[in-house]
């Protein structure tokens, strides 16, 4: 299959979960409409820490085990909240029918907030950090949640040989 959108939103996050959706077709896009299906499905809190947890097997399973980064992903459900809480959209290709930017501009989105001395930062990738540009209330619930949930129990994955 050669595009996410393809899919029904149960196929492609089953095949997500189990590691067996094309990484090629886990691009930004997927990862969002990700985060907006574990936002409806699981709550805030919820869908932090499994797209967390999943994105980082994904990526050590099927990727080169260095690309997941905590601050981005965790910012990213924070900026994707914040706009379905702004939206009537009933979903995902809606949501972003509606607010473009989040899949043609999301970099200049979190550059709003993150200077790329963070972003760019090791300690970036593997715990959650807080705007140092602009603050905003959004980022205050998943900087609990990080702290709670996944600090303690988060291990920063390594390729490995699942």
């Amino acid at each position: 299959m050669s595009s996410h959108s393809l899919l029904p939103d149960e196929v492609f996050i089953a095949q997500f979960e189990k590691c067996e959706l094309d990484p090629k077709c886990f691009t930004h896009e997927a990862h969002l409409r990700l985060a907006y299906l574990y936002l409806q499905k699981f709550g805030t809190e919820e869908a932090i820490v499994k797209l967390c947890r999943g994105i980082a097997r994904f990526d050590r399973v099927l990727g080169s085990g260095d690309k997941f980064h905590m601050t981005s992903t965790i910012a990213s459900v924070a900026v994707l909240n914040h706009f379905i809480r702004k939206s009537n959209a009933l979903d995902f290709h809606s949501l972003t029918a509606e607010y473009s930017q989040l899949k043609t501009e999301f970099k200049r989105l979190l550059n709003t907030h993150y200077s790329p001395l963070v972003l760019n930062s090791p300690r970036s990738k593997s715990e959650f950090i807080l705007p140092d540009l602009l603050a905003d209330p959004v980022f205050d619930k998943v900087a609990e949640v990080s702290r709670d949930r996944l600090a303690k129990n988060f291990v920063y994955p390594r390729k490995s040989k699942e």
